[in-house]
C-alpha cells in the first residue's frame, strides 16, 4: 500500500535545459499525482498525454522527470518501453526505485504471481511449439468440417485461423459475434470460407488456452500471458499497485494492452493513491495496425484515462531542411526545429550513384525488403560493410518455400535442382502467385494475395538473382539462415531496412529507395491502412538527422521487375 509522501525530491539539482513544452509538462506532473489536475470540463484528470513528435527527446524527458520525483514516488513508478532493449537502457539511466519494463514483462510479473512460478514461453520467432497446441485443436476441426479438402489446404487454413486467435486476443474481441469476426478478417485481409465455423473454432481455442493457464499448465505464449492477466479476475489483486505508470510509444499498443494498463487504476481504487498515467506517443507514428495494434490507440488511451494533452513539438533530431519538408508534406503536424538544428539538405540521387555515395552509418529505407537486397549486394561488391535487417523473415520465408514446393507438386524436393537459374525460380514464383491470385471466396469474388506473401516472393527471387550458386531450395534456406542471422547494427555498417524496422532508429544520412511507394496504396486498401501508410512516410523522413536523399530509378533485375509487375497487375 502507498504511504503519504511528497511528490518532488527536495535535493533535485537541475542540469537539464528544458524547453517551454517540457517545463509545462514538469509543472503539471505534481498536480496529476496529487489528483489536482483537471480537464477543461472540470473533471479530475487521471493522465497526462504527451503528443511527442519524432526526435522530441521524449525518453530523455521521462528520465529527467524520474530524477525530480521523491524517493517515495519513485518506488511506486514504472516506466514502460516498446521493447526490452530500450527498457534495459532506460533502467541504467533512472534513479533507484523506478522500474523500467515492457508491457509484456509487467504482465509476466502478474502471471508468475498467479502460477507461483515462472511460466515457460517458447521462442515465438521460430514457430514450433508456440502454435502446436492450436494446430492440434484447430486442424482436426477443419478436417471434420472439410473432409474432401487436401492436407495442404487445411494446413494453410489452420494458419489463418491461428492468426485470428492472436488478433482476437490483441483486440479483446467479443468472440460470440460473427459480424465482429467478419470485420476483423476484412481489416486484416484474412480469408476464410465460413465465419460461423471460424467463430466457434477460435472460441474453443482461446477457451482451451485460458483453461490450461487456469490449471497452471506450463506452455503459453506472450500473447496469452497478456490476455490472461487482463481478463482473468483472479489476477487483478496480484497487480502491483503503482502510483505512476509512464507508457512510451502509446500510439502502437493494442486494446488488450490498454485494458491491462487501465486495470492498474481499478486495482488501486480505494487506496490512498490511485494509479495515474503519463501516456507518451505520436498518433502520426502509429504504424503497427497490421500486427494487432489499435489504429486509434493514442486517442482511445487518452480518452479512457481522461488525459490532459500537452505537446512536445520540437525535434532535436532533424535538420532544418528535413523539418521544412515534413511541414510541407504533413501540414497538420506541428513540427519545429531545435534552436541548434543544422541546416541539412533534402536532395535526390540516381540509383547508380548510391553504392559509391553511401558510407558506414548511413541508412537506406524502403517500403519493402526485396529491392534492398540488390542494393546491399552492390555495397558488398564495393567492399563496403552492409546489412539488410530481417531476422524475423527467416521463419516465414522457409514456410513459404514449403508451400511453393507443395503447390508445384514437388513436396520433398528441397534438394532437387529446381533453381538452376533465376528464370527457373521466377517461373515457379509466377505459377505460385497465379494459383494464389485465382483463389476465390465463397461468394465467387477473387481473394487478394497478401502483401507479406508478395514481399517474400520478391525476397526469394532477389536472393537467387544475386547468388548463382543457389541451385535448390535447400541451398536457398541455408543462405537465408546466414543472410538474416542477426539484426545487430555496428557503426561501420550501411543499414538497409524497411521503414517499419527503422522506427526508433536514426542516421546522419538517410536514403529513401522507391519513394513512390511511400505512401503505398492499392485498390482494396482500407482508409485506416492508408492512414498508417502516411504515418510510415512521416516515420521514414524523420529518421534523418541531417541529410535526406531520395533515390531515383530502380536497381532490380529484369526478373524481379517482371515479378513485381505481375503482382501489381494482380492487384487490379
Amino acid at each position: 500500500m502507498f504511504t503519504p509522501t511528497s511528490i518532488l525530491d527536495d535535493d533535485y539539482n537541475p542540469s537539464f535545459k528544458a524547453s517551454s513544452y517540457q517545463e509545462a509538462f514538469f509543472r503539471a506532473v505534481p498536480d496529476l499525482i496529487n489528483g489536482d489536475l483537471k480537464l477543461e470540463s472540470g473533471a479530475i484528470a487521471n493522465a497526462i498525454a504527451l503528443n511527442a513528435v519524432a526526435g522530441s527527446g521524449k525518453s530523455a524527458t521521462l528520465i529527467e522527470l524520474t530524477k525530480m520525483l521523491s524517493q517515495g514516488v519513485r518506488d511506486s513508478t514504472s516506466m514502460l518501453a516498446f521493447n526490452r532493449s530500450i527498457a534495459n537502457e532506460n533502467q541504467s539511466k533512472v534513479p533507484a526505485g523506478v522500474t523500467c519494463k515492457t508491457v509484456h514483462s509487467l504482465a509476466w510479473f502478474v502471471l508468475t504471481q498467479y502460477l507461483k512460478r515462472n511460466p515457460f514461453v517458447p521462442d515465438e520467432k521460430r514457430g514450433g511449439k508456440i502454435d502446436q497446441k492450436y494446430i492440434d485443436l484447430i486442424l482436426p476441426l477443419l478436417s471434420a468440417k472439410n473432409p474432401e479438402a487436401k492436407e495442404g489446404t487445411l494446413k494453410a487454413l489452420t494458419t489463418e485461423y491461428i492468426k485470428v486467435v492472436y488478433l482476437v486476443m490483441a483486440e479483446l474481441l467479443d468472440y460470440s459475434d460473427t459480424l465482429k469476426f467478419m470485420d476483423l478478417c476484412d481489416r486484416h485481409n484474412i480469408e476464410v470460407p465460413d465465419y460461423d465455423h471460424l467463430k466457434e473454432t477460435v472460441s474453443q481455442a482461446i477457451s482451451a488456452g485460458m483453461a490450461a493457464l487456469r490449471a497452471k499448465k506450463n506452455l503459453t505464449t506472450f500473447a496469452e500471458v497478456l490476455y490472461f492477466v487482463t481478463v482473468e479476475p483472479a489476477c487483478l489483486p496480484l497487480y502491483k499497485p503503482f502510483r505512476l505508470i509512464m507508457i512510451d510509444e502509446c500510439q502502437d499498443i493494442s486494446a488488450c494492452m490498454r485494458q491491462f494498463l487501465l486495470n492498474h487504476a481499478i486495482r488501486t481504487t480505494g487506496m490512498p493513491h490511485k494509479t495515474k498515467f503519463i501516456c507518451v506517443g505520436d498518433p502520426f507514428q502509429a504504424i503497427n495496425g497490421f500486427a494487432g495494434a489499435d489504429n486509434n490507440s493514442y486517442g482511445n488511451l487518452t480518452a479512457a484515462t481522461r488525459a490532459v494533452i500537452l505537446p512536445l513539438s520540437i525535434s532535436y533530431r532533424c535538420s532544418k531542411a528535413v523539418v521544412e519538408l515534413v511541414n510541407e508534406t504533413f501540414p497538420n503536424i506541428i513540427f519545429e526545429p531545435s534552436p541548434n538544428a543544422k541546416e541539412g539538405s533534402v536532395t535526390t540521387i540516381k540509383v547508380a550513384d548510391v553504392a559509391d555515395r553511401a558510407e558506414p552509418g548511413d541508412m537506406i529505407l524502403c517500403r519493402t525488403t526485396y529491392p534492398l537486397i540488390d542494393l546491399c549486394m552492390k555495397f558488398l561488391g564495393k567492399g563496403k560493410k552492409a546489412k539488410v535487417l530481417g531476422k524475423d523473415l527467416t521463419y516465414p520465408l522457409k514456410r513459404i518455400i514449403k508451400d511453393i514446393l507443395r503447390t508445384s507438386n514437388n513436396e520433398g524436393g528441397m534438394d532437387l535442382p529446381l533453381l538452376t537459374s533465376s528464370e527457373a525460380l521466377k517461373a515457379l514464383l509466377l505459377d505460385y502467385y497465379t494459383v494464389l491470385s485465382n483463389k476465390t471466396r465463397p461468394d465467387g469474388t477473387k481473394k487478394r494475395v497478401s502483401e507479406m506473401t508478395k514481399e517474400n516472393l520478391g525476397i526469394l527471387l532477389a536472393i537467387r538473382d544475386n547468388n548463382p550458386l543457389i541451385k535448390s531450395f535447400s541451398d536457398m534456406e541455408a543462405y537465408i539462415e546466414d543472410f538474416f542471422k542477426s539484426d545487430y547494427i555496428s557503426k561501420d555498417t550501411i543499414v538497409l531496412c524497411t521503414a517499419h524496422k527503422a522506427k526508433g532508429l536514426q542516421a546522419k544520412n538517410v536514403y529513401i529507395y522507391h519513394p513512390d511507394k511511400l505512401p503505398y496504396s492499392h485498390p482494396k486498401q482500407q482508409p485506416w491502412q492508408f492512414e498508417q501508410e502516411l504515418n510510415l512516410q512521416y516515420v521514414a523522413y524523420t529518421r534523418a538527422m541531417e541529410n535526406l536523399l531520395f533515390i531515383e530509378g530502380k536497381a532490380e533485375s529484369s526478373n524481379l521487375l517482371d515479378l513485381e509487375n505481375a503482382m501489381e497487375e494482380g492487384d487490379l
